[in-house]
């Protein structure tokens, strides 16, 4: 499910919380709504999902309600607490325009997305140059997997990204295709940005921007399938 869409049922659900209070967590009503929140916060984020089922497998006894007070008050903390984090996930994907002159602001913002992967980032910039190591992807975490896919690489380009390969820690591969033109950053399969430039030149001479792209499953499916189809460095 999209972040955006994730977060708007998850507020859903808090705003319909009373359907608990009023039916009971063992009544049907109760205990869909119950089965939702723990479903939907699964997605959003497993620590909070865990500790959302522990608390759910107690709120269907037959306790006492100074007993259940608490546990129904730490229910609401979980789900409030994954509507914050997603709230301050998704404050940073905001559409942003940059004029000439404005590269160290890019390679601010971008270098952000980069650190805060999780899991990988995938880039496919045609005109990737090796600068796009030294600026970018030497921000990502140690353990993040790493796919870089431009067109086919100038003898430098592939110099660097051997050695950046066998860095201590890093998850790295590399693919060249002709069959793509624009340049994209992925975030853990789940967040996608369209770049106005190459990363190399973004935001030195010419406007360009960073927009934030909500469809991002079919986004990837194309990217993917460029990927796949892509020749190895």
């Amino acid at each position: 499910m999209d972040r955006s869409a994730l977060l708007k049922r998850l507020k859903e659900l808090w705003d319909t919380r009373s359907v608990l209070e009023r039916n009971g967590p063992n009544s049907k009503p109760g205990s869909e709504w119950l089965a939702e929140v723990r479903a939907n916060l699964q997605v959003a984020d497993p620590d909070l999902a865990a500790e959302f089922a522990h608390y759910m497998s107690y709120v269907g006894l037959p306790l006492s309600s100074d007993t259940l007070g608490p546990i129904w008050i730490n229910i609401q903390g979980i789900l409030r607490t994954a509507i914050a984090k997603l709230e301050a996930e998704l404050g940073s994907r905001e559409e942003k325009v940059y004029g000439p002159g404005d590269a160290f602001d890019l390679y601010r913002d971008l270098s952000q997305l980069v650190s805060a992967a999780k899991r990988e980032v995938f880039v496919a910039d045609p005109y990737a140059d090796e600068e796009v190591f030294e600026l970018y992807l030497t921000k990502v975490s140690p353990g993040v997997g790493v796919r870089l896919l431009t067109k086919p690489p100038s003898s430098a380009l592939r110099a660097v990204a051997a050695k950046f390969a066998v860095r201590p820690g890093v998850r790295f591969e590399a693919r060249s295709t002709t069959a793509i033109h624009d340049r994209v950053l992925f975030i853990d399969g789940r967040d996608c940005w369209v770049i106005g430039q190459s990363i190399k030149d973004a935001g030195m001479k010419k406007p360009t921007y960073l927009l934030p792209v909500a469809a991002v499953s079919d986004m990837a499916a194309l990217y993917e399938d460029a990927w796949a189809k892509g020749t190895k460095h």
